[in-house]
């Protein structure tokens, strides 16, 4: 099976929530487990994931995170292969995932994907999986080999969880993807996602981008 039909089967798993727990309190070697409650004054995920707190005081809800271990649910995304087919070229970044978004911290954390192909762009299209608590802790950004940037999300949704969407046909980017049409395709084209507040922190599971050209 390839990336690109590993990527595609990954957007449309069906979503089932299910309860991690209990929480784990690790210090140094040893590990005590509580229960969430006894974890006063963080602010912990929901219960689809399980999460470590590392030598965390009760206020130190940024220390969290993420257990690579547990298994992760996605959820449905509902687009068709007819419309992701429609952009003609898929690409998959390098490197393995999840990778750890750093908590509270502008300059976020970077993956990139090298296009060897030359050509104009007509269209962009981004497929996203992010597993966090709080989406609208999230911006999202994609820069172009020429250096433009659009924003695909800027701090929407909340404390809604999860973010698993394909740009632009599911969910309108922040930043209109039409300024990328008459640029080169080759090069590197980097996804930035940083999460701008505290205390919940996340994993950017997996991207795929998209070109028409």
């Amino acid at each position: 099976m390839t990336r690109v039909t590993l990527a595609l089967a990954l957007l449309a798993a069906s979503c089932a929530q299910s309860s991690v727990e209990p929480w784990d309190v690790r210090t140094d070697d040893s590990t005590d487990a509580l229960d969430v409650d006894a974890l006063e004054g963080l602010d912990m995920p929901g219960d689809d994931a399980g999460w470590d707190v590392l030598d965390a005081p009760p206020d130190a809800g940024s220390d969290l995170v993420p257990d690579f271990a547990d298994a992760w649910d996605m959820p449905e995304l509902d687009i068709s292969d007819e419309a992701i087919g429609a952009y003609g070229h898929v690409y998959t970044p390098a490197g393995s995932f999840p990778i750890v978004i750093p908590d509270d911290a502008p300059a976020g954390v970077d993956s990139r994907v090298e296009v060897p192909d030359i050509g104009t762009v007509i269209a962009v299209g981004v497929s996203i999986a992010i597993r966090h608590p709080a989406r609208g802790n999230l911006r999202i950004s994609i820069t172009s080999p020429d250096g433009t940037t659009a924003r695909l999300a800027n701090h929407e949704g909340g404390y809604d969880d999860d973010l698993v969407t394909f740009y632009p046909d599911v969910t309108a980017p922040a930043d209109d993807f039409t300024r990328f049409v008459g640029e080169s395709t080759s090069g590197f084209w980097s996804l930035n996602v940083a999460d701008d507040y505290t205390p919940d922190v996340g994993q950017l599971e997996d991207w795929v981008l998209y070109l028409s050209y």
